[in-house]
């Protein structure tokens, strides 16, 4: 009588078993970008946007009839952590493609692990120049450091500014700081401060005394978090320095903003993307607002995340988990025409396509003038 039942049972773990695997049957990728610290505000906006790309893959069918999963990892914008995580989820998640990370030193650090294991790492946010060169199955769909720096010493340059630059010493911090110091050389822009702090700093008296001492009529605020940016213009005000201001993308952000009218700012320029102004990216900012109670930090931000994972959907779909196929795949993308733009890759997995603007605050008037 025990023999039959030993049969059924055999066979009845056997379907269970059977049926598991098929409800198991989805890709897996990673996911690793600063979920908490100053800079989660990048982080969250990140995470967010995946989240919401993946309801639309997997609303319409998955990778070829699979499931899209993404395992979240926490990088704190700390280099170390970015590339533990990343560790772990080469070896024990065994993923092939990792999203991230909105930090460049993350980025950058996770970059000789996943080169080594050919897995295919993709940011939304990693900016420096040197990402460009971190290998062969790194790609990003933001625009380089090279043409934000650019852009903003020409415009001073324009404006005959004597700028003054106070930078965090990260490596999207000094990243930029060389373009520009680069770029500022080339068009004999005075540069007559040169500021540095450490990365975790949230007092920049010091620095900014030094430079309240000089003749600097501008100064370009320089940290890795919008926070940062924060303090540095509170404190800075306080001390009553007179220069005008400048920025990198961080005037974009809620807490900078709040900032600025708090110390009854207006003197303020800076480079970031054109407002999302086109339907789509109206209609995926309601989205956010109505799936997680909040407006994203950054829209625009959020909307490269968003589409970056629809562009790698589309290589798995072509590819299956063969990076070195999603690889040749992406470099030689047809033009994409997602929410933010449409956009390619250059030979270096660099982005094509999407531009920067400068704004600047006009007494309370925010207006675009490149």
């Amino acid at each position: 009588m025990s023999k039959p039942v030993k049969n059924t049972l055999f066979i009845l773990l056997l379907v269970l078993g059977a049926c598991t695997a098929q409800t198991n049957n989805s890709i897996k990728i990673g996911f690793v970008s600063p979920l908490t610290g100053e800079a989660a505000t990048y982080g969250t906006d990140d995470k967010n946007a995946v989240l919401l790309a993946l309801e639309d893959i997997n609303s319409a069918g998955g990778i070829n009839g699979r499931p899209l999963e993404v395992v979240f990892e926490d990088s704190k914008c700390e280099p170390k952590t970015a590339a533990t995580a990343a560790s772990k989820l080469v070896d024990v998640d065994k993923v092939k493609i990792i999203l991230g990370s909105e930090c460049s030193g993350d980025t950058l650090a996770m970059a000789p692990i996943t080169e080594q294991n050919k897995v295919l790492l993709f940011s939304a946010g990693a900016t420096n120049p040197d990402v460009r060169n971190a290998g062969d199955y790194v790609f990003r769909n933001v625009p380089s450091d090279e043409l934000t720096g650019k852009q903003l010493a020409e415009t001073l340059s324009v404006r005959n500014a004597r700028v003054a630059i106070i930078t965090e010493d990260t490596d999207y911090g000094q990243g930029l700081r060389k373009v520009f110091v680069e770029n500022a050389q080339r068009l004999n822009l005075p540069m007559i401060a040169d500021e540095v702090y450490n990365a975790g700093t949230t007092d920049y008296r010091a620095q900014l005394s030094k430079i309240k001492s000089t003749d600097a009529d501008t100064l370009f605020i320089n940290p890795q978090a919008d926070a940062a940016a924060a303090r540095i213009l509170r404190q800075a005000n306080e001390l009553g320095l007179s220069t005008k201001y400048a920025m990198i993308y961080m005037a974009g952000s809620d807490s900078v903003k709040e900032a600025i009218k708090q110390e009854n700012i207006t003197n303020l320029l800076w480079v970031y993307y054109p407002e999302l102004n086109s339907p789509e990216g109206i209609a995926l900012v309601k989205r956010h607002e109505q799936k997680f109670g909040t407006k994203p930090n950054y829209n625009i931000w959020m909307a490269v995340s968003y589409d970056r994972t629809r562009i790698l959907a589309n290589a798995l779909k072509q590819c299956g988990e063969d990076t070195s196929c999603i690889k040749d795949w992406l470099y030689a993308i047809p033009p994409y025409k997602g929410v933010t733009g449409t956009v390619s890759f250059d030979d270096k997995g660099d982005v094509l396509g999407l531009h920067h603007a400068v704004f600047e605050l006009q007494g309370n008037e925010t207006v675009q003038i490149v």
